[in-house]
């Protein structure tokens, strides 16, 4: 069924009943709508990637200790710190926030040991 502009490249409207539909032309073929496809996909996948964060926050240490940290980051990567700008890095064994130094190959952040607060 030919409908006026599918050749055009411009998609067309045809009305069904009361209501007017898009239809794309008949020259996208196959490959043209797997790019619509992988176009609409990309948005959707740039849309829920991440959700960042940028706040303050509060933390009680396992002996009791009230600290405050900021943190910046998403649910991929995150750095915090102290108010005084000190990077911290968390132990999830010890449930703590520790001093961070930098591992002997400067590639990653490791606990110093020291407890925050």
């Amino acid at each position: 069924m030919d409908f006026p502009g599918a050749c055009s490249g411009v998609p067309t409207q045809q009305r069904f009943g009361s209501v007017w539909v898009g239809i794309f032309p008949q020259s996208l073929g196959a490959l043209g709508l797997a790019l619509v496809v992988a176009l609409f996909m990309c948005v959707l996948a740039g849309t829920a990637t991440a959700a960042p964060f940028e706040r303050t926050f509060a933390y009680t240490q396992p002996d009791g200790t009230a600290i405050e940290l900021w943190g910046r980051g998403d649910e991929f990567h995150a750095v915090f710190e102290t108010l005084d700008g000190y990077t911290v890095v968390f132990d999830p064994v010890a449930r703590a926030y520790f001093y961070a130094e930098l591992s002997a190959d400067r590639r990653e952040l490791r606990s110093s040991g020291v407890a925050v607060g």
